[in-house]
């Protein structure tokens, strides 16, 4: 703990000098140090928490499942390992993404948002695989059936929009923001097919007049009846906003895109923060309320904050840089424990309120993977 200590507090001490002089910005492409406790994480997390006979981590959730997976192949694509290249394939949703048999209302049970978590997962292993792997061309057919499972749920209601669920009752931020991004990341990849990108720009543009952006231009989360009926703001939400916004600008090259993605990133910089490291609503150092989805949400953000400065490039990394690495620093130094497990708490040191779970781990990861990348070594 001491030696834990001793290094956060140096880490810090870093970042505030580097806060004070812009001209002494470090500007490395690789952070070795970050990399290696992400790896450490991941080894943990696989380790004790998933079963490669089921096919799920503990607790089954799968949009957790599908982001945890993710997180692994963005690891991997990052520091050029190949530990769990194989994962994918002990999962259900990878061995139903290697058959594509198209029943994915069957494994989604018509919950759209999971499909787009899915979906997303999807996209990295067909990029990290690449074309010359026996299976690419499964994933790839896989991902366009996902996609037109959720594309079909876009109705006129509202103005537009994705539905949640198939109960049709809801529509909310995180699905659209998910559609937003994966139609935009389909239009990239198949630039013959140019209906994808003129779905993520009818996304963005429901989105945009939904009424679910508040002043500071932080996002609710969803309407019931066409009316917000939801007013919590979720990290997630606001990262996935994000990082839809840089799909589409590397789509289209439209500049507004970025500037619209960046109102909401320094919105949660200056109200989903305290100093400087996320909380999340439902947070608390001694009492937190959190569900087990809401344990993954703040890895969610920093996950799709990576995302948004892969598309934006050198000067978003050089904006949002530092508080990279200060999420990174809060689940070293505040929520990790003796045992090397992350929980969920980043703001603060535990008194026991942090809570411990595949989801909070994979959430710590997340963040570690994205300071690496993005962030100031340390």
């Amino acid at each position: 703990m001491a030696l834990r200590l001793s290094l956060a507090l140096t880490v810090l001490s870093y970042v505030v000098a580097v806060l004070s002089s812009t001209a002494n910005y470090e500007t490395k492409r690789a952070c070795s140090a970050t990399g290696n406790l992400a790896l450490a994480v991941a080894t943990k997390l696989q380790s004790s928490y998933f079963n490669s006979t089921l096919g799920y981590y503990q607790g089954n959730i799968a949009w957790t499942d599908a982001n945890t997976v993710e997180d692994i192949y963005n690891l991997m694509s990052y520091t050029n390992v190949s530990t769990w290249r194989n994962l994918v394939y002990q999962t259900q949703l990878g061995q139903l993404g290697v058959t594509h048999l198209d029943l994915w209302d069957i494994f989604f049970g018509g919950s759209y948002d999971d499909a787009g978590w899915a979906l997303l997962m999807f996209i990295r292993i067909r990029d990290f695989i690449g074309p010359a792997d026996p299976n690419f061309q499964n994933f790839e057919t896989s991902t366009y059936q996902v996609y037109d499972y959720i594309a079909e749920e876009w109705t006129s209601d509202c103005g537009g929009g994705v539905w949640w669920s198939k109960a049709r009752t809801y529509k909310n931020t995180i699905t659209n923001a998910l559609f937003m991004h994966v139609s935009a990341a389909m239009y990239l990849r198949h630039k013959d097919k140019p209906g994808y990108l003129q779905n993520a720009v009818n996304a963005w543009n429901w989105l945009s007049s939904s009424g679910l952006r508040d002043s500071d231009n932080l996002w609710f989360d969803g309407l019931t009846k066409c009316q917000v009926s939801d007013t919590t703001k979720w990290t997630y939400n606001q990262g996935v906003i994000a990082s839809g916004l840089g799909v589409l600008y590397s789509a289209t090259g439209n500049k507004t895109y970025l500037t619209e993605a960046e109102k909401t990133l320094d919105a949660v910089v200056a109200h989903m923060t305290v100093k400087g490291f996320l909380k999340e609503s439902c947070d608390d150092a001694t009492h937190s309320t959190c569900d087990e989805d809401q344990l993954i949400f703040k890895g969610v953000f920093t996950k799709h904050l990576q995302y948004y400065i892969d598309q934006a490039g050198d000067a978003a990394r050089a904006k949002y840089g530092i508080f990279l690495t200060v999420q990174s620093v809060g689940v070293y130094l505040y929520a990790t424990g003796s045992d090397d497990y992350p929980g969920s708490v980043w703001y603060a040191r535990n008194n026991g309120g942090s809570m411990f779970s595949p989801r909070s781990m994979a959430s710590g990861l997340e963040a570690h993977i994205a300071a690496a990348k993005y962030g100031i070594c340390y």
